[in-house]
C-alpha cells in the first residue's frame, strides 16, 4: 500500500481504549491482528464466526 489506509493508525488507539475500559471490540480486535499480520483475513473471520453467543449491548 503506498499511503495509509484511513483507520488504520486509529485501530491500535481503539485496542488501547477498549482494553482499559474492558470493552470488548471483537470485530476491531481482529482487524487489529490483521494489520499487524498476526493472522490472515480468513483466520480473523473464523475467530469472530467461532465467538460464543452472548448479548451485545
Amino acid at each position: 500500500m503506498e499511503g495509509t489506509a484511513e483507520g488504520v493508525n486509529t485501530t491500535q488507539v481503539v485496542i488501547q481504549r477498549a482494553n482499559q475500559q474492558k470493552i470488548s471490540v471483537p470485530i476491531t480486535a481482529q482487524v487489529y491482528r490483521l494489520l499487524q499480520e498476526e493472522i490472515t483475513p480468513r483466520e480473523a473471520l473464523e475467530a469472530l464466526m467461532l465467538r460464543d453467543i452472548k448479548p451485545e449491548l
